[in-house]
């Protein structure tokens, strides 16, 4: 496994053909792949747009398009920018018609072929039926698309305010508002598996998941997830010191109070963003490691990542070593012009 530059689309892998455990065959593809010649779309291309240089550059790995809930929040839409649904028709099943096309003919040229799909990221207004708050979330659980319907609505899976409010954002370019489904919350990672299913019915390689920087919510998943690990780090008295007596009972354990000593307030957020990156990784190897080589067990997996400015964090800095990149085929960082500065 080689870091390297998503930029420049440049990689390397090789797998281990030593004898392996079974958590290792679960983690690892079964034969061995090197790769050094990757191309990235973000929007799928037509075949016209690849094929071609797939077969002249004898391309190995071709990562393309969106298969996540960006675009089945937005395919349907002939209002906005084909580059926000990350396909460029109108229209869900136009969309993953191509798709499966495209990713026949550029496999017949020699490549494997890579999907994005981001695990939080994906655009609407739940107060105005826009995205996944509208009919979309009821023509996409069909039998055709993504299967039987799950027990929740979409505003009950994104990530909420304490007051259980969606958390939105109105960032400027982008369509309407966006929204991050709650990586915590188990119908939301069934709703992700679903759409992994599909994209491996329509022939993809592997996954490269965008958007896995979202810590925890105010829903009870992240308040349960949170209250759990904290107990395995922090003893009732320190617990109760943070949260102005009551730890049990605090309305959101995400904010120790203001008047707390400011050491172990400190030691407390410490542990919080190890436990975002815990719980990250955990919903990472959930839908893409175990659901997804479950269908397929040489599934390509990876995560896509940023260090912008050469910081000396990142969105997975605080796993564990063993933890870091355990079970993903390459490893992809983004790292462009960093617009501040």
């Amino acid at each position: 496994m080689l870091f390297f530059q998503s930029d420049l689309a440049i990689a390397q892998l090789k797998l281990s053909i030593q004898p392996r455990s079974p958590l290792e065959d679960k983690l690892h593809m079964a034969t061995e792949f090197w790769f050094n010649r990757l191309i990235e779309y973000w929007t799928l291309p037509q075949a016209e747009q690849v094929v071609d240089h797939v077969r002249r550059g004898n391309v190995q790995i071709v990562q393309i398009g969106n298969f996540g809930p960006d675009f089945y929040s937005l395919a349907d839409d002939p209002e906005i920018d084909r580059f926000w649904a990350g396909m460029p028709l109108v229209g869900i099943e136009n969309n993953l018609e191509l798709a499966s096309s495209v990713i026949s003919q550029v496999q017949d040229a020699g490549a494997r072929v890579v999907g994005q799909l981001s695990s939080t990221l994906h655009y609407g207004n739940h107060e105005t039926g826009l995205g996944l708050f509208g009919d979309i979330w009821d023509r996409i659980w069909t039998p055709a698309l993504l299967g039987d319907r799950p027990a929740a609505t979409a505003a009950k899976i994104v990530s909420l305010e304490g007051s259980g409010q969606p958390v939105r954002k109105a960032i400027k370019g982008r369509p309407y508002f966006s929204y991050r489904g709650c990586i915590s919350n188990p119908v939301w990672l069934n709703t992700l598996k679903a759409m992994v299913r599909k994209g491996i019915e329509l022939g993809l390689d592997g996954f490269n998941t965008t958007h896995n920087y979202e810590g925890f919510c105010g829903c009870t998943h992240c308040a349960d997830v949170i209250r759990t690990h904290m107990h395995r780090v922090f003893s009732d008295a320190e617990l109760d010191r943070l949260f102005a007596g009551d730890y049990a009972s605090a309305s959101d354990v995400r904010e120790p109070v203001a008047n707390a000593p400011d050491a172990l307030k400190h030691r407390y957020q410490v542990i919080l963003e190890q436990a975002a990156a815990l719980r990250r990784k955990n919903a990472f190897d959930a839908v893409f490691i175990d659901y997804g080589r479950s269908l397929r067990s040489d599934l390509l997996a990876a995560q896509w990542y940023h260090k912008y400015g050469m910081r000396v964090n990142d969105e997975r800095s605080a796993l564990s070593a063993d933890l870091w990149a355990r079970g993903e085929d390459y490893i992809w960082y983004s790292q462009g012009p960093h617009r501040w500065g």
